[in-house]
């Protein structure tokens, strides 16, 4: 066995495991926790996370056979694509932690005083 595929056979399968991790919890997030938007009804996003689920588990099901066979190609092209999805989902989670805080920070920065005033001035005729 080479040493490239001594490092991403472990490498691949922690990568895998995290992933599954947070699939399983958005999974179980999305029946405990229903959005209710006019665009979608609440049982598809459980339904696309179920699916989801289950190429998944495929995609684990490949990588146990790449790790089997020992084939260092195959190892490097799932583990490549493990860490791209990995990756991103981070990137999503500091994006949004970003703009939640740039939010805070102009709702920090407003200041009712600084509104101009409006004066209402109720008018009645009298017969």
């Amino acid at each position: 066995m080479s040493r490239i595929t001594r490092f991403l056979i472990p490498v691949s399968w922690t990568l895998w495991g995290i992933l599954l991790l947070v699939l399983l919890v958005a999974f179980v997030d999305s029946i405990a926790n229903p959005t209710y938007t006019p665009e979608v009804s609440p049982q598809v996003v459980p339904m696309v996370m179920g699916a989801l689920l289950i190429v998944f588990v495929g995609f684990g099901l490949l990588l146990r056979w790449a790790a089997g066979r020992r084939s260092t190609g195959c190892l490097i092209a799932l583990t490549l694509m493990l860490a791209y999805v990995f990756f991103m989902l981070i990137a999503i989670l500091v994006f949004e932690a970003w703009n939640d805080w740039q939010i805070e920070r102009e709702i920090s920065r407003f200041d009712l005083r600084s509104l101009p005033t409006v004066t209402v001035v109720m008018v009645s005729s009298t017969s």
